[in-house]
């Protein structure tokens, strides 16, 4: 069973920002089987490779629509992005050091970041694009 389900709550009102949260979603499922199964170490390199795909994508696509559209908290929001790049590098360097516990705290973190940045923060940007049309 799947710890997170995609579902309206979750949208952000823009169809290819809603459809980049989808992989961060099934990312984060992934990892939780594998840690479920006592496999969390056999998937860190698909994992961060997924992560890499994720943020290269959704970062790109969002700071691009906030600068196109003058979103006003677009420094602050960035900065956000900056922040969990530097969070997914340090986790995969970790991951290569052998360390047992990081499947954990990458899901943990993954989870967090979903909740706290995807679906707050995100979902501002979201209004503010709706607003001029941009779904």
């Amino acid at each position: 069973m799947s710890i997170l389900s995609w579902g309206s709550h979750m949208s952000v009102g823009v169809k290819v920002i809603d459809d980049q949260h989808k992989k961060l979603v099934a990312v984060i499922n992934e990892l939780d089987e594998a840690v479920v199964a006592g496999k969390g170490s056999q998937v860190h390199d698909a994992l961060f490779e997924e992560l890499t795909d994720y943020f290269t994508q959704n970062f790109s696509t969002e700071e691009e629509l906030m600068l196109v559209h003058d979103y006003p908290e677009y420094e602050l929001h960035r900065a956000l992005h900056v922040d969990f790049t530097a969070k997914v590098k340090e986790l995969r360097a970790r991951a290569l050091k052998g360390e047992q516990t990081i499947s954990e705290e990458a899901l943990a973190f993954l989870t967090d970041w979903l909740i706290h940045h995807d679906i707050a923060v995100d979902k501002k940007l979201g209004a503010f694009l709706v607003e001029r049309n941009v779904i």
